[in-house]
């Protein structure tokens, strides 16, 4: 079914608690219309007051533990993980969603929830030469589409990938109906001067809950900023990976950057707690890599499902030590801790100097 935008469902309270409690675990949140997320903000009964959160907006380094606040490489990383941050609200709820999966009561229909995700890459796009020109048929998002046949399509677009929970985007048909908010840095800040249409949905993993989906952006300084501010993140991710890698020195931390209930950006850090191997491969998995996902007490909300988390700190098993690379936020669970969808971990090689980069190869996932 296609998932467009042109017909919405009145969402009501009984409606949005309805969908928000079929989630189990998981931390989307659901609308009120004409409420945007400042009711369920007021009504939170998770974390009420919401401890533990900073407006993105205030971010400083005295929220971070010692020694890392005092590291610029590390505050530079999280300003990064803030502008790369982003707010997702998507449209429609797939019919594809299994039977008991979350949200699926409400598959099919048009009723918006909200979560978290991170920019990770942006890639220019713009007609092919002669002949691939001939097919060559323009930006194909959303609001392109719905402009045709009164106005062409963009000849030039930027791709922007998002990585998130499964969960938050299933699939095509629901990501053709999101939006990505950008700098919703400020508290009561709701709407976003940027916004990026959605495209499609790529590479995911649905027991793992953690998905790669792509927007589009006909704005080239957007386009140009986040290439350059995804690729000093990962450059500054692989510099940590070697500068922190002795767990007795330094301990693990997790730095989540969210939009609970759908509002404003908050950044919020706590400690990691737990590590899980998950039995899964790919074709090309390597000896040296290990499929992983983590728990934490790192305040989290309905709403901050998808949101990125950064670990500081590196942990040493059976003699290796470990980095943790990309993991999203999935759920909050009954204990209180929070757990991450599944992603690649790789071993870091201990015989390379410290102030050099680890080397990964690009996610399946």
């Amino acid at each position: 079914m296609d998932g467009g935008t042109e017909h919405f469902e009145e969402v009501t309270p009984d409606i949005a608690e309805a969908k928000r409690k079929d989630q189990g675990y998981d931390e989307c949140d659901v609308w009120v219309e004409g409420h945007e997320g400042s009711r369920n903000w007021k009504a939170c009964t998770k974390n009420p007051g919401h401890i533990g959160f900073t407006p993105a907006s205030q971010f400083s380094p005295d929220l971070l533990p010692k020694p890392y606040n005092e590291d610029p490489d590390v505050i530079e990383l999280v300003r990064l993980q803030i502008e790369l941050t982003v707010r997702l609200r998507v449209h429609y709820t797939s019919n594809a969603r299994p039977d008991g999966y979350s949200l699926s009561k409400f598959k099919g229909q048009h009723i918006p929830h909200t979560g978290s995700g991170i920019v990770f890459v942006a890639v220019y796009k713009c007609p092919p030469p002669p002949p691939e020109n001939e097919n060559y048929k323009g930006c194909p998002c959303q609001f392109c589409d719905s402009a045709e046949p009164r106005a062409p399509r963009k000849p030039e677009w930027w791709s922007i990938g998002v990585r998130t929970a499964k969960h938050v985007s299933f699939d095509t048909d629901e990501t053709k109906t999101a939006i990505a908010d950008l700098d919703l840095d400020f508290p009561g800040q709701m709407v976003s001067k940027i916004q990026l249409h959605g495209l499609y949905s790529a590479t995911s993993h649905l027991e793992g809950d953690i998905a790669r989906i792509y927007f589009a952006t006909h704005d080239d300084a957007i386009g140009q900023r986040l290439k350059m501010a995804s690729k000093r993140f990962d450059d500054l991710s692989a510099s940590m990976l070697m500068k922190y890698r002795d767990p007795e020195r330094f301990p693990m931390y997790t730095i989540i950057c969210s939009h609970p209930h759908g509002c404003s950006k908050q950044v919020s850090v706590g400690p990691r707690t737990g590590r899980l191997i998950v039995n899964y491969k790919v074709e090309n998995d390597q000896p040296d890599e290990e499929w992983t996902e983590h728990t934490y007490t790192t305040p989290t909300c309905e709403g901050s499902s998808g949101a990125p988390i950064v670990l500081l700190g590196r942990e040493k098993i059976s003699g290796r030590h470990w980095h943790m690379i990309s993991h999203v936020h999935r759920q909050a669970l009954p204990s209180g801790e929070g757990h991450s969808g599944m992603t690649l971990e790789c071993f870091v090689n201990t015989d390379l100097p410290i102030d050099s980069k680890a080397q990964s190869r690009p996610l399946p996932i």
